[in-house]
């Protein structure tokens, strides 16, 4: 794949992600919220700490590219809520 090939699929994944928090509602988190704490863990895709946000203690995921938050982003928004799986809460810059 070239490089403006590579360009392109990135800002349509980009807008793609901009349109998908707008259209279904996710949270957008000011990045000072999040007060970062231990490590947890790291995969393929990404590391995981647990942090404070207003108070409550999350996970946070720092994905290792911009193209693995919009997979992440697309699987939690076509997966939608359930008691068995952890409840996306949203996306920080």
């Amino acid at each position: 794949m070239g490089e403006q090939e590579e360009e392109r699929k990135k800002n349509n994944s980009h807008q793609w992600l901009e349109d998908t928090i707008s259209e279904k509602g996710i949270m957008l988190i000011p990045f000072e919220e999040l007060r970062k704490g231990k490590y947890a863990g790291h995969g393929t895709y990404g590391t995981v700490y647990e942090a404070m946000l207003n108070e409550k203690t999350v996970a946070i995921k720092e994905d290792e590219s911009s193209d693995d938050l919009v997979h992440d982003v697309k699987v939690f928004a076509l997966l939608g809520t359930h008691p068995n799986i952890v409840k996306f809460l949203g996306v920080t810059k």
